[in-house]
């Protein structure tokens, strides 16, 4: 990508998102920046004055920078900036835009600012000079002197020499100081051809934007400044020059010319300058530098006095590896350069950096060199300690170079999600400080649900980026899990098999779960739905016969006279959805003679009226036949008066009650039946957990039921089986808790089907009803019908 050095950026798009989609996350926002210029100087009166229009930048030209409280960054030009439509970290920010033309003046303008997330915020620059424009003009009077040049000292800039009389300059804000190179054209001195450059009393301050007129009046027995015709200060002539100016020796280089040196190479010999004084004591010998050497001790090109230092200019000139000596006469100052130019490190400037991908643990930055010697052991990079200082290295795995004097430093980070801020040291300076942001990688999640928990697994790692093993590993460590926005309960992490299990679910719901790495917004969601578990809420009636002839006709006393008949009303009602039973046969309408000797529920939901949200599932042993004959008249004994027929019929078949998953199918004209089981199923849990009754039949006290749970892998037409659990259920008159443990035999299949089934009776089984003949019932003949054991069963869960 492009330039991104600035510590706040967030460079290219999240990886996770697709090329037409936006890569602004809920803390990122967008940056329009419109500059606009304001090029006129203020006249001693305030009337504007504008530069030629040859001087005047164009406000796209000028440089940007854009920092918040921890770093800052530029761009070349306005129009760079804005090419690179970089997303930015919501905060407070400042803005600045300057520059200038070749021998213009410079602008500058800074504008402070809010950045919003998820949007564009709107910046207005206002550039305007940053200089003060100032014109010079001397007039010499002076039979004796001649006005040779003017020299002005600027704080922050340095010397500027003005050989012209008539000239128009622009100089940074502040007080300046100005020098008269005077010299002795008369010959009345009798140090004829003497020169001097003296140093006016009196200092004017300017601001940006000001013009200003300075001048310099020589006669015969003074020099004197003037700012816009107002005396700054004069000095006496009339006793002659005070002093030859000092004579100043380069050693070692050139004046006007570069010198080269090799980093870390000691120099073959001294730079040194020699300033000597032809007749008196020096007082003033100000060192200006103009370039790095002393910028990072906030020297550079600011003036020192080298006969004048305060301790801490003293200190910073020794740490710099400049050295000065001066001679006991004070005559003579040599300043060795020698020291300060072998530690002085290339000008260096990041030209952009990489993001680093969670899990890879890998960046990159280019650095501009301006050099072509530069050597890989030259660079070291550090990251924050604990104590927030930079004592932390990061291994530089590999250094490449362009052509431009461009090298890339690819290095490894700390793992982890948070942006990490680096430090480059060149020669074991400090030299670039920055930020690399971390981006999602490219991945999905899915979730494997229980009924409270579930397994969330990383998978598809966006196959461009190195071992994807670690990738995972490393989401799995450190993403942040919500469930419907919400932190989640997370139980376990397992990175080596890529999987996180949260917990804290309810049963039958469905839920957006979502995984945060880098950044506020999600990195990979998912939604899924929860085991339901047994509480058979959800249920409807299925059968409703009314009438229905309960037992044979009978008479009321010994009287030979049969017209009683009991009716009753029979109303099942069953689970929507899931759970079957036999009813189909047990209470078949297509029986040759209804009654309820030959028709009767196996299985019926039990406390439908008690206002419960619970409901209970009762399945009974019982007899049917749909083949049974009338039922002889029943005639009272003398003295009875039972309310209903003793006589019981032939009842043919028996058949065990059961409740399981699946369906049933059931053919009265031949009796054949189905019973299919089993409902998808993907999960793998411990247990089966409720509650239960059971009573046995009444001629039977031994029998009892139980519960056959399977878990199976159908594949290809395959079965495999999984695990299996069994529980018995034996006498319970009041409702107790059960728990039914899972055995696996097969790991490495997940399940695909579930088949649970409740039976009544231990003589019958799961899969046929050949052995329902052995089931016991026995004969209830107040309600006329042939009922054994019973097991009622409620609110199934699982455990996992």
């Amino acid at each position: 990508m492009a330039v991104a050095a600035f510590a706040a950026a967030v460079t290219g798009a999240v990886v996770s998102c697709s090329t037409e989609e936006h890569n602004i996350t809920t803390r990122q926002g967008y940056i329009d920046v419109r500059v606009s210029l304001q090029p006129e100087f203020r006249l001693p009166g305030g009337a504007p004055l504008t530069p030629d229009a040859e001087l005047i930048p164009d406000p796209d030209s000028l440089a940007l920078t854009l920092s918040n409280e921890t770093a800052s960054h530029t761009w070349p030009t306005v129009a760079a900036f804005r090419d690179e439509a970089q997303s930015f970290m919501a905060g407070a920010y400042t803005v600045k835009a300057a520059g200038s033309r070749a021998g213009g003046p410079r602008y500058e303008g800074v504008s402070t600012f809010e950045l919003q997330p998820a949007g564009h915020t709107t910046v207005d620059v206002t550039a305007t000079p940053s200089v003060a424009m100032l014109h010079s003009s001397y007039a010499d009077n002076s039979s004796r002197y001649t006005l040779d040049s003017i020299m002005v000292f600027v704080p922050m800039q340095g010397f500027v020499t003005v050989a012209n009389r008539d000239t128009t300059f622009y100089v940074s804000p502040g007080a300046i100081t100005t020098y008269a190179h005077i010299s002795d054209i008369s010959g009345s001195d009798s140090r004829a051809g003497r020169s001097a450059m003296i140093a006016m009393p009196g200092r004017a301050t300017l601001s940006g934007g000001q013009v200003a007129e300075m001048g310099l009046s020589l006669s015969d027995d003074k020099v004197t400044a003037t700012i816009d015709g107002t005396d700054i200060g004069s000095i006496s002539l009339a006793g002659g020059l005070p002093a030859n100016v000092p004579v100043v020796t380069p050693s070692g280089f050139t004046p006007g010319t570069s010198v080269s040196i090799i980093e870390g190479l000691t120099l073959s010999e001294p730079i040194t300058m020699t300033v000597t004084s032809p007749s008196s004591p020096l007082r003033h010998v100000n060192l200006v530098i103009e370039g790095p050497i002393l910028e990072q001790y906030d020297l550079g090109n600011n003036a020192v006095d080298l006969l004048n230092l305060t301790p801490l200019e003293a200190e910073y000139l020794e740490a710099s590896g400049t050295r000065y000596t001066i001679s006991p006469d004070r005559r003579t100052v040599v300043v060795d350069f020698t020291g300060a130019l072998e530690e002085l490190a290339s000008s260096l400037s990041l030209a952009g950096q990489s993001t680093a991908t969670v899990g890879v643990n890998r960046a990159m930055l280019s650095i501009r060199t301006g050099s072509d010697v530069i050597e890989e052991n030259d660079f070291s990079i550090y990251t924050t300690g604990p104590d927030g200082s930079y004592t932390v290295a990061l291994p530089i795995t590999s250094m490449t170079r362009d052509a431009n004097s461009t090298v890339q430093l690819w290095f490894d980070i700390p793992p982890g999600v948070d942006d990490t801020p680096v430090e480059v040291r060149y020669l074991d300076m400090p030299r670039i400080k920055t930020v690399i942001r971390r981006v999602n990688p490219k991945f999905t999640l899915s979730a494997d649900p229980f009924a409270t928990t579930a397994i969330l697994t990383i998978g598809n790692i966006d196959p461009t980026l190195q071992q994807p093993d670690s990738v995972a590993a490393q989401i799995v460590r450190y993403a942040s899990v919500t469930v419907d926005g919400h932190a989640a309960s997370v139980w376990g992490r397992s990175p080596e098999n890529g999987a996180i299990f949260i917990t804290g679910l309810s049963a039958n719901c469905r839920y957006n779960v979502a995984l945060t790495l880098a950044g506020n917004a999600p990195a990979a969601s998912a939604v899924f739905t929860t085991e339901m578990m047994g509480d058979f809420s959800d249920w409807h009636r299925i059968e409703k016969y009314e009438n229905l002839p309960c037992g044979g006709k009978f008479s009321a006393t010994s009287a030979p006279v049969v017209n009683r008949q009991n009716f009753t009303n029979v109303e099942i009602n069953w689970p929507k959805r899931l759970w079957a039973s036999m009813n189909a046969k047990t209470f078949c309408r297509d029986a040759a003679n209804h009654n309820t000797w030959y028709m009767q529920p196996s299985g019926l939901l039990d406390n439908l009226r008690e206002g419960t949200y619970t409901k209970t599932i009762a399945i009974s042993s019982t007899g049917y036949d749909l083949n049974g004959g009338a039922i002889p008249d029943y005639i009272q004994q003398e003295g009875q008066r039972l309310p209903y027929s003793a006589n019981v019929p032939m009842v043919k078949n028996r058949a065990a009650g059961r409740l399981w998953l699946g369906s049933y199918e059931f053919n009265p004209a031949d009796g054949s039946e189905k019973i299919n089981q089993g409902v998808p199923f993907s999960c793998r849990p411990s247990a089966l957990n409720g509650y239960f009754r059971y009573l046995p039949d009444l001629t039977d006290g031994s029998d009892y039921g139980y519960v056959q749970i399977q878990l199976v892998n159908i594949s290809n037409g395959k079965e495999t089986h999984i695990a299996t659990g069994r529980l018995n259920f034996r006498t319970q008159p009041d409702y107790a808790a059960f728990r039914c443990p899972i055995e696996y035999i097969v790991y490495d299949l997940k399940p695909t089907h579930l088949r649970i089934m409740f039976v009544s009776s231990h003589y019958a089984d799961c899969d046929n009803t050949a052995n329902d003949r052995l089931v016991p019932v026995t004969a209830d003949m107040p309600n006329a019908r042939m009922r054994g054991s019973t097991l009622w069963v409620s609110q199934l869960t699982f455990s996992y």
